[in-house]
């Protein structure tokens, strides 16, 4: 598009200069016209007729050269308008995408409302998880986390909640997790996350391994609340781009 945008603006300037050298042959039209309109410095009749019909020549020929001019100017000028209107539009988009890509998931005040009435339904102890050193993920976690302890102080014996960090040395672990055993406290907070449109998957956490200074492995096991709530990290964008295809034959 940028090569697109140099071609016209390069085909733009000679058309800019027409228009300079037409209204040049227009001022030159009309102090002729001028001359013979309102002076008497041509004496003679039959020159003076023949440099009126040559000046309105003259003016006739600029103005004509002067419109195709601007014509021409108008509209590769409109081209290139365009053309930046696109990559303007291009570029906002693509700002928007990453400021998406790279925004903290917020639960918004609507949603954190309906999930309170939802929550309200049910009871149990609840684990809310969250990836150790990811501060995205420990502020979406503390989102969760207030959620249940406001539900639990409004409504006596209903929830109570507590907090893990957990850390993944061998393995990504990403997005809003409600896993099982399928306790009534989990199917509780499942049907209410899916009411209020909160993206959550059911599959298994893995237990959290990390590596020590000696090189043993350490394993956290999942929590024995009666639900788990487990706070990945944010999904990253989806990923465009691919391998060049190669020849099986290897040559």
């Amino acid at each position: 598009m940028a090569l697109a945008i140099d071609t016209l603006t390069s085909s733009l300037s000679p058309w800019e200069d027409t228009g300079y050298v037409a209204t040049g042959i227009v001022i030159t039209g009309c102090i002729g016209e001028s001359i013979v309109e309102f002076t008497k410095w041509i004496k003679d009749e039959r020159n003076k007729s023949l440099a009126g019909r040559i000046s309105a020549f003259i003016l006739i020929a600029g103005l004509a050269l002067e419109v195709l001019a601007q014509v021409k100017v108008n509209s590769i000028s409109g081209q290139i308008i365009a053309l930046l209107n696109n990559q303007t539009a291009e570029a906002r988009a693509e700002t928007a995408r990453v400021q998406t890509a790279v925004a903290w998931r917020i639960i918004p005040n609507d949603q954190y409302i309906e999930l309170a009435h939802l929550l309200e339904k049910g009871r149990g102890s609840v684990t809310i998880g969250w990836i150790a050193n990811d501060p995205e993920s420990m502020y979406f976690a503390w989102q969760l986390s207030y959620l249940f302890e406001q539900v639990g102080a409004h409504v006596p014996n209903s929830w109570t909640v507590r907090i893990d960090a957990r850390s993944y040395s061998q393995t990504f672990v990403r997005g809003v997790f409600v896993p099982g055993p399928d306790s009534p406290a989990t199917e509780a907070i499942r049907s209410a996350f899916t009411a209020a449109r909160l993206p959550f998957s059911t599959n298994d956490v893995p237990a959290a391994t990390y590596n020590i200074n000696n090189g043993l492995a350490v394993t956290d096991p999942i929590p024995t609340t009666d639900a788990f709530v487990m706070v990945g990290s944010k999904p990253p964008p989806p990923i465009s781009f691919s391998l060049p295809s190669t020849n099986s034959s290897g040559k």
